[in-house]
C-alpha cells in the first residue's frame, strides 16, 4: 500500500483561476461555498494523483491509502460540485499534486466491500507472518511468567517425563514394544498432573493479559512491536484502544478455543490458519469478538 499522503483539507479551486472566479458573478461564488459545504461521504474514488487506482476519501480530506481499481469505470462528478473541478492535476517537483490540483470525488461512494488486504475503511490488514510473529512474542512473554511463578510445577513434570522417557526407552532396548495405554502412564509416571496445572494457569494468564493490553491500547507487546492493532470489524480509524467489552470478549473467544483444543486438537490449528484464506483474515476469536487485525503506518505508530 502506498505512503502517499495529501495533508490539505477539503479540495478547493485552483489558484491561478482566483482572478477568474473574482471576476464572475456573486452567484457563482455561492456555488462554489456551496459545492464545499456538500463534501462527498467516505469512501472509494479515483486518486486524484492521477494513479490508476483508487484513494481513500474521509470526508474531508484525502487519505495516504490507496487500492487497485475492481474495474475500471467512469466517476461521475456531482453538479454542485461541478464549479469545483480543476484542470488536469499538473506535478509538483515531489512527486504530488498542489493543494489546489487535487480532485473532488464523485459523491458515490463505492459500495462494494473492501478488497483483499484492506478494511472497509482503507486500513491494511496484518499479514499472516506478522501475526505469527507477534504471537510468537507473547508466547514467551506469558510462557515465561508462568514458569518462574510454578516452578514447583515445572521440576516435577520435567522430572517425571524424564522417567517416562527412559521407561519407554529401556523397553525398545529389550525388544519390548512400549504400553502407552494412558492410565497407565498415569499412574505410574506423574506428570500429566502439573502438565494440566501449567497449560491450565497459562491459559488464563494470557486470557487476562490479553484483555489488559487491548483494552488499554488495542495491541499485545507483540502486536506492539510488529506495529498491529486490534480493531473492530471495519473500523481501522479506531486503533488506540478497543472497547473493554469487545477485548473482553476477544480474551474469553481465544481462551475457549485453547481449552476446547483440549479435546478437539486440531481447532487451535484451524483458528490460526484460518486469516490465510479467510477475507477479513480473521481467527476463530476474531469472529467471536467481531475483530480485525490491521498494521499501523509509522507516521501514526506513537512507538515509533
Amino acid at each position: 500500500m502506498s505512503n502517499d499522503r495529501f495533508s490539505t483539507g477539503a479540495p478547493h479551486r485552483r489558484a491561478d483561476d482566483d482572478s477568474t472566479g473574482r471576476a464572475q458573478s456573486g452567484g457563482s461564488s455561492s456555488a462554489s461555498s456551496s459545492g464545499q459545504a456538500n463534501l462527498p461521504p467516505m469512501g472509494w474514488y479515483p486518486d486524484p494523483a492521477g494513479g490508476p487506482g483508487e484513494r481513500y476519501w474521509d470526508g474531508t480530506s484525502w487519505t495516504r491509502n490507496l487500492r487497485d481499481a475492481p474495474e475500471p469505470q467512469p466517476a461521475t462528478m456531482p453538479e454542485s460540485l461541478a464549479a469545483l473541478q480543476p484542470a488536469a492535476p499538473r506535478r509538483v517537483q515531489d512527486g504530488r499534486p498542489t493543494p489546489a490540483q487535487q480532485q473532488v470525488p464523485s459523491s458515490r461512494p463505492d459500495p462494494r466491500p473492501s478488497r483483499w488486504g484492506s478494511t472497509e475503511d482503507g486500513f491494511e490488514l496484518a499479514g499472516w507472518w506478522r501475526r505469527v510473529a507477534a504471537t510468537i512474542i507473547d508466547f514467551v512473554i506469558i510462557a515465561v511468567v508462568v514458569m518462574a511463578s510454578l516452578n514447583h510445577e515445572v521440576t516435577d513434570a520435567a522430572h517425571e517425563y524424564a522417567r517416562f522417557m527412559q521407561w519407554a526407552n529401556d523397553q525398545v532396548a529389550a525388544g519390548k514394544t512400549p504400553t502407552l495405554n494412558p492410565q497407565q502412564i498415569a499412574s505410574q509416571f506423574h506428570f500429566i498432573d502439573p502438565m494440566t496445572t501449567l497449560i491450565t494457569a497459562y491459559v488464563i494468564a494470557q486470557a487476562v493479559y490479553q484483555f489488559i493490553m487491548l483494552s488499554a491500547c488495542a495491541a499485545s507487546v507483540g502486536q506492539l512491536v510488529m506495529r498491529m492493532r486490534v480493531i473492530p470489524n471495519g473500523q481501522g480509524r479506531s486503533h488506540r484502544r478497543l472497547p473493554v467489552l469487545r477485548a473482553l470478549a476477544r480474551a474469553l473467544g481465544w481462551s475457549l478455543v485453547e481449552m476446547f483444543n483440549q479435546f478437539l486438537i486440531v481447532l487451535t490449528p484451524i483458528s490460526y490458519l484460518m486469516p490465510l484464506f479467510q477475507r477479513r483474515r480473521q481467527t476463530l476469536h476474531d469472529l467471536i469478538a467481531g475483530t480485525q487485525v490491521i498494521t499501523v503506518p509509522r507516521h501514526d505508530d506513537p512507538n515509533h
